[in-house]
Formats: C-alpha cells, structure tokens, sequence
C-alpha cells in the first residue's frame, strides 16, 4: 500500500509530520507499505538527515506550491 503525506500541513511540521509516518512503518503490519512525502525536497531531507529512521521505503515528491490555510477556492 502507498501512503502520499503532505508533511507540512499541521503544527510543528514537518518534523512531527515524518516522525509520526515513521512510526507508522514500525507498527505496521503491511511490509509492502510506502510512504510518499509530499513537500519541499530540501526541507524533506533535512529533517530525514536528522532522524535515524530506514528511509528505504520512502519517496519524496518535491511540491513548490503552498496553499495557506485561508484561501479560499
């Protein structure tokens, strides 16, 4: 299963945002599952570089767009 995690939504983001994915890669029960984080690439791998987690089944799709939060359509 795909997982795609758009890590800067919400507080604290993304290093809580990647922290919890991860922790859901330990718990699960699912070994085909992947994750696809979703955000700016550099950030992304920032934060990853900081973190001891096996980052083998994760792909990052770069994002340069930011919709804030008050925007309306």
């Amino acid at each position: 299963m795909k997982i795609a995690l758009d890590v800067f939504g919400g507080d604290n983001a993304p290093l809580s945002n990647i922290k919890g994915a991860f922790a859901y890669l330990e718990d699960c029960k699912d070994s085909d599952a992947e994750l696809i984080l979703v955000g700016d690439e550099e950030q992304i791998i920032t934060s990853l570089n900081s973190l001891s987690f096996d980052s083998s089944k994760v792909i990052i799709v770069h994002a340069t767009e930011i919709v804030d939060m008050n925007e309306r359509s």
